[in-house]
């Protein structure tokens, strides 16, 4: 059982609704807003604000990386634990990022998540060169639910599974929906999330 290299935990009930949180770095493309808004208890009732990310079409990558995870020397191991709810997305796929090189995003892993699909994918860039699917599986998505994504590396070991947020942390599958080993992308880097509308 490998242990976790860094922890970071963002509240964004503590920060001002309709202003873009502080201590991130912007990665790929142009400048996304991402501003903490309300929530209500019908949509997430874990949580009275929410990270709003909003993007477009414009650009192929858009992500926003903490900078308290960038700066950790031992993020090369990585278990990245993110929620969203299908009713607030306004993007078609949703992205997480380990292992980013460069404001540009010229190497990293990441998971890639089609919601109308449902099609989930583990994705490389290495020196700018790109390959898609180099891990898949297909999740079933709800409707009106919230739902956790877990990334995890540890070396060559990259794991992803998704579970429906109503389980809770108990109720978080044992399996694993991708399971694989890629040796392209090995050094420390950033830990970011995206999206993207197409």
């Amino acid at each position: 059982m490998s242990q976790i290299a860094f922890q970071a935990w963002d509240d964004f009930d503590t920060y001002t609704i309709g202003t873009n949180v502080a201590g991130v770095t912007l990665r790929g493309g142009g400048a996304p807003t991402y501003k903490p808004q309300y929530s209500t208890a019908s949509i997430l009732p874990y949580k009275k604000r929410y990270l709003e990310f909003l993007t477009d079409s414009t650009s192929d990558y858009r992500a926003i990386s903490a900078n308290a995870v960038d700066s950790d020397a031992n993020r090369a191991k990585f278990d990245i634990v993110t929620g969203f709810a299908m009713s607030l997305q306004t993007v078609e796929q949703l992205h997480v990022y380990a292992r980013g090189a460069g404001t540009t995003m010229t190497d990293f892993y990441r998971v890639r998540l089609t919601l109308s699909s449902g099609a989930l994918r583990i994705d490389k860039m290495l020196a700018s060169a790109y390959t898609a699917d180099i891990g898949t599986a297909t999740v079933t998505l709800t409707a009106g639910h919230a739902y956790f994504i877990r990334f995890q590396g540890n070396g060559t070991a990259l794991k992803v599974r998704v579970w429906d947020a109503a389980l809770g942390k108990a109720g978080e599958p044992t399996t694993w929906d991708i399971s694989i080993t890629d040796a392209s992308v090995t050094a420390a880097g950033f830990v970011a999330l995206g999206g993207r509308h197409t």
